[in-house]
């Protein structure tokens, strides 16, 4: 109901990876895929300023949150992480004209943060399918015995 009351329809179910994918109806993006089991949210959107795609991974959202995201897909919620490109040496040609050497180790500090915020970020979203893997299978052991 949210994505419809927001433009939205489902191009994408896949019942394993417990994932429903949705574009709005006159659009190829942003592309919103929701993580029913884990309440993960992630939008992939060309970047307005970088003009490249990123993808923006949000957990734990509750019914608030994902109606904020289908109402505006680039909302900050203060609980995510996002990907861009992987090629460090791939900088904006702003940064890349200007950048000496201190630039250049400056703009390597920067992205090793972002990466290790990041890992933690996965990390984060592991343990909780870690977690919700072992609840399964405690309730399925209940449900046997």
């Amino acid at each position: 109901a949210i994505p419809a009351s927001h433009d939205y329809c489902e191009v994408q179910h896949n019942a394993e990876s417990r994932v429903v994918g949705f574009l709005p109806e006159d659009a190829d993006e942003p592309l919103i895929n929701y993580y029913y089991t884990t309440g993960t949210v992630s939008t992939a959107l060309t970047h307005p300023l970088r003009e490249r795609k990123t993808q923006l991974f949000r957990r734990r959202i509750d019914e608030a949150g994902l109606r904020a995201i289908f109402a505006r897909p680039r909302v900050h919620t203060g609980r995510g992480y996002y990907t861009r490109d992987r090629d460090p040496w791939n900088r904006d040609a702003a940064v890349a004209g200007r950048a000496g050497a201190g630039d250049e180790e400056a703009e390597l500090r920067a992205r090793l943060e972002e990466l290790d915020e990041e890992r933690e970020a996965v990390l984060g979203a592991l343990r909780d399918i870690e977690t919700r893997r072992f609840e399964e299978e405690q309730q399925r052991r209940k449900e046997e015995e």
